[in-house]
């Protein structure tokens, strides 16, 4: 296997086990931020992860020398439904709609 194939598949995992509902996402521990991104210390531990939001995972990585580290969480802001207040960070750059409530026109409010 090769070395970028271990930190995906332990993401694949983490996302698996909370769509199962095996995992339970929390709010950031440092700061209690709603939305917050699974963290792996040990990627050979794919369930053992801690909840940090946008911006302390980016202070986490930045502060441990990891700055080589590639997840799309850490180069893109979170943005934010105006018609469910729902936050995510999106996959692409313009998202056609909310992943929480799926209206198309998510960026104009009610």
């Amino acid at each position: 296997m090769k070395d970028d194939q271990i930190p995906r598949l332990a993401r694949h995992i983490v996302t698996l086990a909370i769509r199962m509902g095996v995992i339970k996402r929390k709010p950031c521990e440092v700061c209690g931020e709603k939305y917050a991104v699974a963290h792996h210390d040990d990627y050979m531990k794919p369930l053992d992860v801690r909840f940090l939001c946008h911006s302390h995972h980016q202070k986490y990585h930045k502060n441990t020398g990891m700055k080589e580290y590639k997840m799309y969480e850490i180069d893109k802001d979170p943005v934010k439904c105006k018609k469910c207040g729902y936050k995510w960070i999106p996959r692409v750059q313009k998202p056609k709609k909310c992943p929480n409530c799926q209206q198309r026109n998510w960026e104009k409010k009610k």
